[in-house]
């Protein structure tokens, strides 16, 4: 999404270009994005605006959009919300116990540029 790009894409890899096609500048754009998209869900469920579990409603909204989350003051249902958003967050998160049990990198991971601001970690992994 060109939008998404524009706000939240970095040049991660120091080449003097944030680039969507570029793998560093790509992953790093979509773990900032993401950040946010938490901080914004667990926030919500924290003041009482938003209902449920907060990283299902920042896979909802990343599917959906942010809006979508906030309407419905939680999962976003009825139309494509069902069949599509719900089953989205369902099958994003039938993949974690995969890459829980990783034993770590297969590759060499790219050098990230210092100083990049990811957003509020704050429980996202505790």
């Amino acid at each position: 999404m060109p939008g998404t790009w524009a706000t939240w894409g970095v040049d991660a890899d120091g080449d003097g270009r944030a680039d969507p096609r570029s793998i560093p500048d790509s992953v790093t754009a979509q773990g900032r994005f993401m950040c946010h998209l938490y901080s914004q869900t667990s926030a919500g469920v924290r003041n009482g605006t938003l209902r449920g579990d907060p990283l299902d409603l920042a896979l909802a909204a990343y599917n959906a959009g942010l809006g979508a989350v906030q309407r419905a003051g939680g999962m976003p249902s009825g139309g494509e919300y069902t069949t599509q958003t719900q089953p989205y967050v369902a099958k994003i998160k039938a993949f974690e116990p995969r890459y829980r049990s990783l034993n770590g990198p297969t590759t060499t991971l790219p050098q990230v540029n210092a100083g990049l601001d990811f957003g509020s970690l704050e429980g996202l992994f505790f």
